[in-house]
């Protein structure tokens, strides 16, 4: 079975990061949005929602939950998601435009140039006025330490020390001090599997091994600044109670000049 998302819904993040936006006759592309936990907040009209997902399952699970709303299983290859897929396979919806384009924890599961890809692609689907807003997380952002309590050794307390103690549990040989020392300073990095690292913005990742089963990928916010220099760059919002705290920053971009809209 593909993953389904047992995650709470989402629209809140999103909310409070475009600046309360009029949701209730916006048209949303929802990208990676799984089940369609973005509508359980019930301020987006089904018939303007549109969810696009590598989850064969999560979005048949959508379509029977929200059947007015327009469901895409999009069969792209995804280490983690779908190695079954097709590599490079381009965003299958063309024909439409939106007013706001959103992915939770999306890019933080492919590379930079695949992440360069996609965000390209979706921009030229947006209106005059629309706007893309997708979330990253930074390895070395500090959260605070009553987050999780596998954190309570850490100092500081990272996004990426709980990813690799979360590893741990699984793999208790797993040496995250090491790991961390190791990701000191890097801009971009990649965790797979077990918790083998690598470092930097390209994809120096083996695809040809039989293993998938977790590829998270984590940027710094001064380095997706540099990368999408005209974004606003925020991070994770201090009002947003979901799970006790947030720990993913968000990249926001209007359509491209170039596109001619």
């Amino acid at each position: 079975m593909s993953f389904v998302s047992t995650a709470p819904e989402r629209l809140g993040y999103f909310d409070i990061q475009l600046d309360h936006p009029s949701w209730e006759d916006a048209k949303v592309l929802d990208f990676g949005g799984n089940r369609g936990t973005l509508l359980r907040s019930g301020r987006i009209q089904e018939n303007n929602y549109w969810c696009i997902d590598v989850s064969r399952d999560a979005i048949e699970q959508g379509c029977r939950d929200y059947p007015d709303a327009h469901w895409i299983f999009y069969d792209r290859y995804n280490f983690h998601f779908n190695p079954g897929g097709i590599a490079g396979f381009p965003i299958p919806l063309r024909e439409r435009m939106f007013d706001y384009i959103v992915a939770y924890s999306v890019f933080t599961h492919v590379s930079k140039p695949e992440m360069l890809e996609h965000v390209a692609s979706l921009r030229d689907l947006l209106l005059e006025n629309g706007r893309l807003a997708f979330t990253f997380i930074d390895p070395h952002y500090v959260l605070p330490r009553s987050y999780n309590s596998l954190l309570r050794k850490h100092d500081p307390p990272t996004n990426l020390g709980l990813r690799l103690e979360k590893i741990r549990q699984n793999n208790p040989l797993l040496p995250v001090q090491q790991r961390l020392r190791q990701a000191a300073g890097s801009e971009w990095c990649t965790l797979i599997n077990n918790g083998d690292l690598y470092l930097g913005p390209e994809d120096g990742v083996s695809h040809s091994t039989e293993t998938k089963f977790l590829y998270d990928s984590f940027c710094t916010a001064d380095y997706m600044a540099r990368i999408f220099p005209e974004a606003t760059i925020l991070p994770p919002p201090a009002t947003y109670e979901v799970e006790g705290a947030e720990m993913q920053h968000c990249c926001i971009l209007e359509a491209r000049v170039e596109s001619g809209r």
